[in-house]
């Protein structure tokens, strides 16, 4: 956590998945909806700051974008530096990505790079999907496609 010249809150965000569960458009999903957050390009990979108002002040999440080289150890470790909280992403329609979910977490915690501990996994790709209706987590049908 940092505190900016303006005394907001300032935390990286690390925002990880399989390639392809829509971390990217998680991201700007929220960006279309508050137009005050910008985009910034480092030499890698663009940096998001997303802004959030609470009753207590402004809290700003920067996330950089891995750019589909998530797959890729040397950049997930060097992505992980500083990183002070983490949503793991999955795909709702693609079991893998959720047996995948147990990978990304031993990942980012045994980073000694990072300074938090994860505990919140984040189900987006398809929001439209009921918790009752979906077998997603039903273990005894094998394929990895729902």
């Amino acid at each position: 956590m940092a505190i900016n010249q303006n005394n907001v809150l300032e935390f990286k965000l690390i925002l990880i998945g399989d390639f392809g569960v829509g971390k990217t458009t998680f991201v700007k999903r929220y960006l279309t909806y508050d137009i005050e957050n910008e985009c910034l390009y480092r030499k890698s990979s663009p940096a998001y700051q997303l802004k959030f108002y609470t009753n207590s002040g402004e809290i700003i999440f920067n996330v950089s974008d891995t750019l589909g080289q998530e797959r890729l150890r040397g950049i997930r470790d060097s992505y992980y530096i500083g990183g002070q909280c983490a949503i793991i992403m999955f795909d709702l329609t693609s079991r893998v990505t959720y047996r995948n979910v147990p990978m990304w977490y031993a990942d980012l915690a045994r980073s000694p790079e990072r300074d938090m501990d994860p505990e919140l996994i984040q189900k987006y790709e398809n929001e439209l999907l009921q918790a009752a209706s979906c077998s997603l987590l039903d273990d005894d049908d094998d394929d990895d496609e729902i």
